[in-house]
């Protein structure tokens, strides 16, 4: 009885082992296509079956307000690349920012196959939340069960203000009965495939006013954000002992104009100071409620945007400060072109030895930049970082050679 007992217990033993060995197994075959991403503050899941790639954003660690979604993931131990649509299907995960009440704006580049149940529901200060190009069904992937459109409305919660799209295949319908049932207005546009270009939080043509103010609150560089442009707003500053004043050209279109700045400082972001004007000066005494003082140098940016609050052109980044003690700004430009006119054989080029004048040669200047050019037409004529001009193909254009205050020489180029 004894050795039947042991007999059994042993091969009970045996079984045990065999199923522990082979969940092993299967684990540790399951787990070799299989990784978690810690990635700039995301959570990621990598499924790799060696034939194709799932990656899933799961959840969001950081505490930044602006969530743009990756648009590459990089697994450490394999050190493979994934990109959305090319080799990997992206996939945002359900409730992989439920509830988080940072976020003012969300992100998600071309190429995302959608997003899962309630991922952003309970995103109550979410603003700005951008589809670009992302695929929806009824089953998975439309507004309402990501946590966005009438879910907002049910839980009165303000909802987003502009959401933008660009697949073909979106429901239209549902689209707009989630406008309609939203407690606050949403605008839903639709770009086309031959009319897209990316809606990510920058200074760029067709971007909202949020995501203007949420990059120029990051930008603490002293250099010309992504985005801006010379040629349209022609913005510069000029200084008196106590004041400095902005000028720049109105735009088409526009239905007011935003100045950003603030002192100069690299550790200093760029702060919406007038909210809105429709005219095309501003005199500053006072700058984030400091006066103006003799030494100190100011930088701004003026944004055009139209009647939906989108941009149509952003000014330069200008530097200036008041005429007073022994600063002042540029009061000109000269170059080397005759009477402002250049006249070109095509593939031929010209160098414009470009210099801008001070106001007074007793007084100095801080500098922040060197002049920059500017074409308004590239197909003709290119301008480069030194200022040399190269004929491309027959026609008129014009070549800006402008200073760090924006005074500029406006140089028309002929090529013949």
């Amino acid at each position: 009885m004894k050795k039947m007992i042991k007999n059994v217990t042993a091969m009970l033993l045996s079984a045990v082992l065999i199923l522990t060995v082979f969940s092993l197994t299967a684990e540790t075959t399951y787990a070799a296509g299989a990784y978690e991403v810690a990635q700039d503050g995301f959570i990621i899941d990598v499924y790799d079956t060696g034939d194709s790639a799932d990656v899933y954003i799961r959840s969001y660690t950081g505490s930044k307000t602006g969530l743009y979604l990756p648009e590459q993931v990089t697994v450490p131990e394999t050190e493979n690349v994934y990109y959305p649509g090319v080799n990997a299907t992206f996939i945002i995960s359900a409730d992989a920012f439920r509830n988080n009440t940072r976020l003012t704006i969300a992100s998600i580049p071309d190429n995302y196959a959608g997003i899962e149940p309630r991922a952003f529901r309970g995103c109550t200060n979410l603003r700005l939340y951008y589809f670009a190009g992302v695929n929806y069904d009824s089953q998975h992937y439309d507004l309402f069960e990501a946590g966005i459109g009438t879910d907002a409305y049910n839980r009165n919660i303000p909802g987003v203000t502009f959401v933008t799209y660009r697949d073909s295949n979106v429901d239209k319908a549902l689209c707009e009965m989630n406008r309609s049932r939203t407690a606050a207005p949403l605008t839903i546009r639709y770009q086309g495939p031959d009319t897209y270009s990316a809606y990510t939080p920058s200074f760029e043509t067709d971007v909202a006013e949020p995501a203007v103010d949420e990059f120029a609150s990051s930008w603490v560089k002293e250099t010309d954000p992504p985005g801006t442009e010379f040629k349209k707003l022609k913005a510069k500053a000029t200084g008196k002992k106590s004041s400095v004043t902005l000028k720049w050209k109105k735009v088409s279109g526009a239905k007011k104009y935003v100045i950003y700045g603030n002192v100069c400082g690299k550790k200093k972001p760029l702060k919406k100071l007038v909210k809105k004007t429709a005219e095309n000066t501003r005199t500053f005494k006072k700058v984030l409620g400091k006066k103006v003082k003799k030494g100190t140098y100011f930088k701004f940016i003026v944004v055009a945007f139209d009647k939906n609050d989108m941009v149509i052109s952003s000014s330069k980044i200008v530097f200036a400060s008041p005429r007073a003690g022994k600063y002042c700004n540029y009061k000109k430009i000269n170059t080397k072109a005759k009477k402002n006119r250049v006249n070109l054989k095509v593939k031929k080029s010209f160098k414009l030895k470009a210099k801008a004048v001070r106001e007074y040669e007793t007084l100095k200047v801080k500098h922040y930049r060197a002049v920059k050019y500017e074409s308004t037409d590239t197909d003709i004529a290119t301008v480069s970082l030194k200022g040399v001009i190269k004929a491309k193909k027959k026609g008129t254009c014009y070549v800006y050679a402008y200073a760090q205050n924006g005074v500029c020489a406006k140089i028309k180029v002929r090529v013949r």
